[in-house]
């Protein structure tokens, strides 16, 4: 990952201090970063974040309670 770019998505992935990071995939321009977020009856729900394009990264989440805050982040 270019030294640019890494610090661009960490300070986003930053923005979300309500998901546990789990793991990511990256291969040339592409990166995706998956995290669990804490529910308040024991589950957790998921979020993939994507950086196809840095600029417009898309997301993914089984979380009613978060989605509108993950757009506005994003």
């Amino acid at each position: 990952m270019a030294e640019k770019k890494e610090k661009e998505i960490k300070e986003l992935l930053r923005k979300f201090p309500f998901v546990n990071w789990d793991r990511f995939i990256g291969a040339r321009e592409e990166y995706t970063f998956y995290g669990w977020i804490d529910r308040e009856d024991s589950y957790r729900d998921f979020l993939v974040l994507n950086f196809t394009d840095p600029k417009k990264p898309w997301f993914c989440t089984s979380s009613n309670k978060y989605s509108k805050k993950i757009a506005a982040i994003l």
